[in-house]
């Protein structure tokens, strides 16, 4: 087991009377892994760390700002919003759209360029507003063919 092994698993506060015990033997031998997972520098945003995982596995930043998009904010946030909000650019009539929470995707874009360390913040948030865009679609799609 390495340091970092240590450092990742959670710790449980002995002195909190409402904490569970697995007993002594389960709580010291069997090492955990956390539920969440701190992104970004400032260490204030996670995600879960099955979503860190899948991030992790892809090949390219896209594929990871795509995956890491979908972990830290909900469905119905993504189809109301863009990376710098207003109104859209190619349909002035279109709902004005609000920003992602930028401390939100300032962690996104520092962890998708920790593990890419040649990607473009730039290009980061293009495949951010792209995936919003395929979802939008997806969901008018969805829509159109229910009716």
């Amino acid at each position: 087991m390495t340091n970092k092994d240590v450092d990742d698993r959670p710790t449980k506060d002995v002195d909190d009377p409402d904490a569970e015990s697995d007993g002594p033997e389960t709580s010291l031998c069997t090492p955990c892994r956390p539920s969440h997972v701190k992104i970004g520098n400032d260490g204030t945003v996670t995600v879960s760390s099955h979503c860190w995982e899948t991030a992790k596995a892809c090949t390219t930043p896209n594929g990871m700002a795509r995956v890491l998009l979908m972990g830290l904010f909900s469905l119905d946030v993504l189809l109301k919003s863009n990376v710098k909000g207003g109104v859209s650019e190619l349909d002035s009539s279109a709902e004005r759209r609000q920003a992602l929470d930028p401390r939100i995707l300032q962690a996104l874009q520092a962890a998708v360029v920790n593990q890419f360390p040649t990607a473009k913040e730039a290009d980061v948030r293009k495949s951010i507003n792209s995936r919003i865009c395929e979802l939008r679609h997806q969901v008018k799609r969805k829509s159109v063919e229910n009716l």
